[in-house]
C-alpha cells in the first residue's frame, strides 16, 4: 500500500503531462470542425457549441488534396524501399571487407548473422552463393553441392 502511495504522484504528474501534451492534437481536430465565426472567436471557446463538415467539404473541393496524399505516400515508399535496399548492401560490403576468418569462426559481433543475410538478400536467387564466397574466403573446401551453385 506505501508503494501505491509513493507512486501516486509521479503517475498524477505523467497523466497531466500526458493529457496536456495531447491538447494541441485536440484543439486541431475541433478547430477543423469548427466553423470560421468560431475559429477566430476571442476568447475561444474549448468545448465548441457547433460543428460542420464544411471544411472539409472546401478543402477537397478547392485543392488536390488526394493526389497529394498519393505523392506523399508513393515518394515515402520509394524512399523506404531504397534504404532497404542500399543500407543493407552497405553494411553487407562493410562487414565483407573487414572481417577476418576468426571473426566469422568465432562469430564477434554477430558478424555471421549480417553476412548470412546480407549476402541472401544481395545474391537474390543465388541463395547459396554467399556461402561459397564466404568458405573461399575462409579456405575452406566446398561440397559438390556447394560448388555447383553460382
Amino acid at each position: 500500500m506505501s508503494s501505491i502511495r509513493r507512486r501516486l504522484p509521479v503517475h498524477v504528474v505523467l497523466l497531466a503531462a500526458g493529457l496536456l501534451s495531447l491538447f494541441p492534437l485536440y484543439w486541431l481536430f475541433l478547430t477543423s470542425l469548427s466553423p470560421a465565426q468560431y475559429v477566430v472567436k476571442v476568447p475561444p471557446e474549448v468545448v465548441p457549441r457547433e460543428l460542420t463538415l464544411g471544411n472539409y467539404q472546401r478543402l477537397f473541393d478547392t485543392t488536390p488534396i488526394v493526389r497529394w496524399l498519393v505523392n506523399t505516400v508513393v515518394i515515402a515508399g520509394v524512399i523506404t524501399a531504397f534504404h532497404l535496399l542500399f543500407d543493407s548492401m552497405a553494411e553487407f560490403l562493410a562487414t565483407y571487407t573487414r572481417v577476418t576468418r576468426e571473426d566469422i569462426l568465432r562469430n564477434r559481433s554477430n558478424v555471421a548473422e549480417k553476412l548470412g543475410f546480407s549476402g541472401r538478400f544481395i545474391h537474390g536467387l543465388k541463395s547459396l552463393a554467399w556461402l561459397k564466397e564466404l568458405k573461399l574466403r575462409l579456405g575452406e573446401s566446398l561440397d559438390y553441392a556447394e560448388a555447383s551453385v553460382g
